[in-house]
């Protein structure tokens, strides 16, 4: 620990089964002996090189477990209340700090040591020692945080309404006066990174910005397909809304040996705003349900009742929900056809405005 030898702790703690995260001397822990240590940026550089980003560049997993949930080392406060990147900053120890807050051998695209409350920290730290370069270093990693982090917001924008992704404040800023300024830095901060994003543990990718489209979310699209347009160029396959199972008549269907017969089509941008973005996965057990209730509907369904097959299978995916907590994929993909998804608007509102 003394002479910050990343390889020497990590061959303790795997082969010789020593935790150097339980190791104290004076009220520091070993990441505030490292800190005080000469060495520390040759420490902070390899552990940024082991981290989840690099690891996948690598091939090689074996890295030094720093984590412990109880008591994170990265905010664990030594005698003089100080966590180990104000160590480093009240050492003056400039290269090492920004080897820890550097994208290209630090950590810091890894979000694992900067919990709540670290950063605040660093910053008063830095701030009481008047130090230019540790400030300008600091200010290019919150400048450089900030873009990231709303990329990683943009990555969960599928996954939920459109209204909702508008209200986390890292998104929000893409429909305000100044869309189109933050637009162009997750543009420009994404085309220059996107080698390193691509390997690392991030979601980021070029399917993020596709996503916006293929699932309708026009203010999001809007701004950024402005700032960018090749980063919406969509050249690739999807599952078409056809399938040869769809035919009542038995001599019009081609097989009664698979579940489904789904077939796929190339698509551009124009069409993933028609057909939108599904995963479909359906099981043989699912395609004879949906036969049966299809089978039910016809022979005993009253007309009052169950006037359509729209309400018929409305009713079954509720049922099976209830009944089982689980859905038929083969139902939900027929009422699919049968009604308008959600986000038709949204892919609406894109088609029109790329047209126009």
């Amino acid at each position: 620990i003394e002479f910050a030898s990343y390889n020497a702790m990590t061959w303790l703690q795997h082969d010789c089964s020593v935790d150097v995260r339980v190791v104290r001397d004076k009220g520091n822990n070993f990441l505030h002996m490292i800190a005080n240590s000469p060495f520390a940026s040759r420490f902070i550089r390899k552990a940024g090189a082991k981290s989840d980003f690099r690891a996948h560049e690598h091939g090689d997993n074996v890295k030094l477990d720093m984590s412990d949930n109880e008591n994170p080392p990265f905010t664990e406060v030594n005698n003089n209340g100080e966590i180990w990147l104000q160590s480093l900053v009240r050492r003056g120890d400039v290269e090492a700090l920004d080897v820890a807050f550097s994208p290209h051998s630090g950590l810091a695209w890894s979000t694992y040591f900067l919990y709540p409350g670290v950063l605040e920290l660093v910053a008063a730290s830095i701030k009481e020692s008047n130090n230019p370069m540790m400030q300008s270093i600091f200010d290019a990693f919150n400048s450089f945080q900030n873009i990231y982090q709303r990329l990683s917001a943009l990555t969960m924008a599928g996954f939920r309404a459109e209204d909702v992704s508008l209200q986390d404040e890292r998104l929000a800023v893409l429909i305000g006066e100044d869309a189109q300024h933050f637009a162009k830095q997750m543009t420009r901060f994404y085309c220059d990174w996107k080698g390193y994003l691509s390997t690392s543990t991030s979601q980021v990718s070029d399917r993020t910005f596709q996503d916006l489209v293929k699932k309708g979310l026009f203010r999001l699209f809007q701004p950024l397909y402005e700032a960018n347009r090749g980063l919406f160029e969509i050249d690739n396959w999807a599952s078409s809304n056809a399938d040869q199972q769809q035919f009542i008549q038995e001599e019009l269907r081609t097989s009664t040996n698979t579940s489904t017969e789904l077939l796929t089509v190339d698509i551009d941008m124009f069409d993933a705003c028609i057909l939108g973005s599904h995963h479909v996965s359906f099981y043989r057990a699912d395609f004879q349900d949906y036969v049966l209730g299809i089978i039910n509907h016809f022979v005993h369904c009253d007309a009052d009742s169950c006037p359509s097959l729209l309400h018929h299978l409305t009713m079954e995916k509720e049922r099976l929900s209830q009944a089982y907590g689980n859905k038929n994929e083969y139902v939900n993909y027929r009422l699919r056809l049968l009604e308008d998804d959600d986000d038709v608007k949204g892919r609406q509102d894109i088609l029109h405005y790329l047209l126009l």
